[in-house]
């Protein structure tokens, strides 16, 4: 496997476990007023960069209603959404 591939695996991993860190604060952040930002979505935007060109991320709460997320885009050759 390539050091390219390693090190983008390494960050995906990363990701994930930030997002789903995130996913059990969400709750909380819920119960704050509507003009505060979303800790979630903060941290999917600070994901991409130059190794990472989109994230994505579910969360479910204690209610079992599902929210996504998406930030940056699936393909930067053409800046096409995510899938």
């Amino acid at each position: 496997m390539s050091t390219t591939r390693t090190r983008r695996r390494a960050l995906l991993g990363t990701a994930v476990a930030a997002v789903i860190a995130l996913g059990a604060a969400a709750p909380a952040a819920a119960a704050e007023p509507a003009e505060t930002a979303d800790p979630v979505q903060e941290s999917l935007d600070a994901l991409v960069g130059k190794e990472l060109p989109g994230a994505w991320a579910s969360v479910l709460d204690a209610d079992g209603e599902s929210r996504d997320y998406v930030a940056g885009v699936g393909d930067r050759k053409t800046g096409a959404e995510p899938p």
